[in-house]
């Protein structure tokens, strides 16, 4: 494989081998000017004269060879990068005892112990396989972990933990992550994943954590949770797409207020638009699958009804067509 690098104002190219070794190669050979050059491995020569060019070829790569997967794991020396998710940020090097005998045991329970002796909370192990566990239980991705992780080290520095339940701090983290990073989790998921902690729990610690290290934990915004609830509900990615329209238009009316629950107005969107699309689903149905409650979506329902004059009311219990005399989603 052949690369071209910009070195001021000419270029050089190199050669890549396929053991991943970067060679740098002039165009031509200086005697002959035939560009046909050769590496063996031990130098760089013009296959038309067989003039060596370069003896002392740098080499940036391994210097075993591997010709498989297999030879490759067995010859490679370094190990994956430092994670926050590993109580001695994955830098433990442990030994392979082949024999049984009492003092080899004694010396592998003893390098054991000593992993995590620099730190003073002996939970930290259990917390860093809580949030493993709970993400993994939730899909949530590797690089969350890594914040959850993060913040947990911080609160422990503090000594914020301390007289504390391990699962109820786990469990805030996680909803303090997935708040400023606009993921749609609901608390009840959360506590469904927790072990013994309730929802009241998970709250008293989230404002605790956010106050002590002053993190801001912003409300989840309504579009978020509308194509996970459509998906729920059986809708198609139509009336999705109508229900955030919807939302928009009223966030730039200025119809919603910041501390309406966000799980609400996307209910009544998702009930509104559900309507003009002939796919009616019932208060109560979508009032399970967003965890709130029917007078909730009612309300939003007309406030949205009433604020972007979409001439609908609640008593409609089928509907199919927009409203002739309303055009306010067409134009926008």
């Amino acid at each position: 494989m052949v690369k071209t690098m910009n070195k001021g104002n000419g270029k050089k190219r190199v050669v890549q081998d396929v053991d991943g070794r970067l060679i740098s190669k002039p165009r031509k050979c200086p005697e002959c000017n035939s560009s046909n050059l050769v590496n063996n491995g031990d130098g760089l020569f013009c296959a038309d004269c067989g003039l060596v060019i370069d003896e002392q070829v740098i080499d940036l790569g391994p210097e075993w060879r591997a010709f498989d997967s297999k030879q490759k794991l067995k010859k490679v020396r370094v190990g994956p990068p430092t994670t926050l998710r590993m109580s001695n940020l994955g830098l433990k090097t442990f030994s392979l005892w082949k024999s049984s005998f009492f003092l080899e045991d004694r010396l592998k329970n003893a390098q054991r112990r000593t992993g995590s002796k620099w730190i003073q909370n002996t939970s930290f192990d259990y917390a860093l396989s809580e949030i493993d566990r709970m993400s993994c239980l939730l899909g949530l991705p590797m690089d969350i972990r890594e914040e959850i992780a993060g913040l947990y080290r911080r609160a422990m520095k503090k000594n914020l933990i301390k007289g504390k339940r391990v699962e109820s701090i786990v469990a805030a983290l996680l909803h303090i992550i997935c708040r400023q990073r606009g993921i749609p989790l609901m608390l009840k998921e959360i506590t469904e994943v927790s072990r013994a902690a309730s929802q009241k729990e998970i709250l008293r610690r989230v404002h605790f954590l956010s106050k002590e290290l002053n993190l801001k934990v912003p409300p989840a915004p309504a579009v978020s949770y509308v194509p996970r609830f459509c998906s729920e509900l059986g809708l198609e990615g139509k009336i999705s797409a109508e229900a955030i329209q919807i939302i928009s238009l009223a966030i730039k009316k200025g119809l919603l207020v910041k501390s309406q629950d966000p799980k609400g107005i996307a209910a009544a969107a998702i009930y509104i638009s559900a309507i003009f699309n002939g796919r009616h689903r019932t208060q109560k149905e979508i009032a399970e699958v967003a965890d709130t409650t029917e007078p909730t979506i009612r309300g939003r329902f007309k406030e949205l009804s009433e604020g972007l004059n979409l001439g609908i009311d609640l008593n409609v219990s089928s509907y199919a067509g927009r409203p002739k005399n309303n055009n306010i989603l067409d134009k926008k």
